[in-house]
């Protein structure tokens, strides 16, 4: 078991989070997007240049994961210094439904909020959070 709670390797996991990598690389603000641990990914780690939405942070990443469940649970997790923000789809005793965005500012404790997500694909949902997440950078 992995702490994502996935299992450590799946043929299908491995072409999702591939999706989800080859997606990324085509997003404009995204510098690098890579599968981790290399050989066998439970996860995708991003490094974005949010300047480009004219949002400072000095470093900014974006951790994805993926259990290829049905429904497909997933996150899709924003960090920079002192705020980070996701949207995931996973049990959380916090909020209705599996379904929702969280965020916390510093060590602050995350707020949560249920959301609908309309993208069905590992790809269409990158597309969806990375313009969802360009607004809310906006309005920090």
């Amino acid at each position: 078991m992995c702490a994502d709670g996935g299992s450590e390797f799946t043929a299908d996991r491995h072409r999702i989070l591939r999706a989800v990598i080859d997606a990324l690389r085509q997003h404009p603000i995204v510098t690098d997007a890579r599968g981790h641990p290399p050989a066998t990914f439970t996860e995708v780690r991003a490094t974005l240049a949010t300047g480009r939405w004219d949002h400072a942070a000095e470093a900014a990443t974006l951790r994805v994961t993926w259990q290829p469940t049905e429904p497909a649970e997933f996150a899709f997790h924003y960090s920079e210094a002192e705020f980070d923000c996701g949207w995931h789809r996973e049990p959380n005793p916090h909020v209705d439904g599996d379904t929702h965005y969280q965020e916390r500012t510093g060590d602050g404790a995350y707020q949560y909020e249920p959301i609908t997500l309309d993208g069905d694909t590992a790809p269409e949902l990158v597309w969806e959070i990375m313009e969802r997440l360009r607004r809310r950078l906006a309005e920090r």
